[in-house]
């Protein structure tokens, strides 16, 4: 019965600093990452807004991370609607990792 306590304690406090972390991550980034997103699901301005991230990110040596910028500004001019969704995803990958949520 004591060992279901602990690990029940254990999880609780496991939630809790992901929980944190997360949090941290939408207050860092919520701003910045919801003009970019904006931005970047309007036709052929998103193309060029995510040139311009992902040539910040290939400076910094994240070319994985370029990529996916590069992804997140083409995908909602070659492919409305599906392609918005997909860059949110890509933008909240992004943001969470740039939080070292991940």
């Amino acid at each position: 019965m004591e060992t279901q306590h602990v690990r029940n304690a254990a999880k609780a406090a496991a939630a809790t600093k992901v929980g944190q972390k997360a949090i941290t991550a939408v207050v860092k980034g919520g701003a910045k990452m919801i003009g970019k997103d904006i931005a970047e699901d309007i036709p052929v301005v998103g193309i060029g807004v995510g040139a311009v991230c992902a040539a910040s990110r290939a400076i910094k040596g994240d070319f994985l991370g370029a990529a996916e910028e590069v992804a997140a500004g083409v995908l909602p001019t070659v492919l409305p609607g599906p392609g918005d969704i997909a860059s949110g995803a890509i933008n909240a990958h992004l943001a969470a990792k740039d939080a070292k949520v991940i």
